[in-house]
């Protein structure tokens, strides 16, 4: 089977066969759980390996990548910053950061008994980079909150109840814990006057505008596309 010209794979059946409006079973209003053996079936019946591995897929999309503009496709370019722009909201109010060090960011916050939220500029890491399977928005990798009233020293642990709203799942290698924010997390209360220090691990390119599709490209290039028309046509008539 072709798609646009190329090798593709039809539909394989890995378990969710109920989902489609023409199965011959009854209609699942919604994804079933707890089919271990479909990721199996996937692997075992495939007729080509699923490849998600960033070392294998870089290469092959910037050869495509080349290709297109060796057909005179002008591919997207995307302005980006590494800055965060991180502040803490609550309400009306916005409180810029007091202090910066490296990755650690230190508030200074009033009494915020209905808590507050950590905002962040965002970013898809697979917009960017296609080859990428990461599909989730992330903020900043925070390493470690602290909240200080006076000489008192409260650190909130990653996987603390209260840091679920807009905080992804905590994440740990041998050396060290981090949990990625969506980029409006919430923080805990403060019941009284406090200093919030939040330090972060990494940052993403932040586009500063919303990156366009190569179609939109070409659609405000006529030349390019006619040029791309024109060796679609000769190439069609060669074969």
């Amino acid at each position: 089977m072709l798609a646009d010209g190329l090798a593709a794979e039809s539909y394989l059946d890995t378990g969710n066969r109920a989902l489609f409006a023409n199965a011959t079973s009854p209609i699942a209003l919604h994804p079933v759980p707890g089919d271990g053996n479909a990721q199996e079936r996937r692997e075992s019946m495939s007729c080509v390996p699923l490849w998600c591995d960033p070392a294998r897929l870089e290469p092959i999309w910037r050869a495509l990548a080349a290709r297109a503009e060796s057909l005179g496709l002008i591919l997207p370019t995307v302005a980006t910053t590494r800055d965060p722009e991180l502040c803490i909201i609550a309400g009306a109010r916005r409180f810029a950061p007091a202090l910066r060090d490296g990755g650690r960011y230190s508030f200074v916050l009033p009494a915020l008994p209905g808590g507050a939220r950590l905002r962040s500029s965002c970013a898809m890491p697979s917009a960017l980079r296609p080859w990428l399977e990461d599909r989730r928005r992330l903020g900043v990798m925070v390493h470690r909150i602290t909240l200080r009233y006076g000489t008192r020293l409260v650190d909130v642990a990653l996987d603390d109840p209260c840091l679920t709203d807009g905080w992804w799942s905590v994440e740990r290698d041998a050396a060290t814990t981090w949990c990625w924010t969506d980029g409006d997390a919430a923080l805990p209360p403060t019941d009284g006057f406090a200093n919030v220090d939040v330090s972060i691990g990494g940052t993403l390119p932040y586009p500063l505008a919303e990156p366009a599709c190569a179609e939109q490209v070409v659609a405000e290039q006529p030349a390019a596309h006619a040029a791309v028309a024109v060796r679609g046509a000769r190439a069609r008539s060669a074969a």
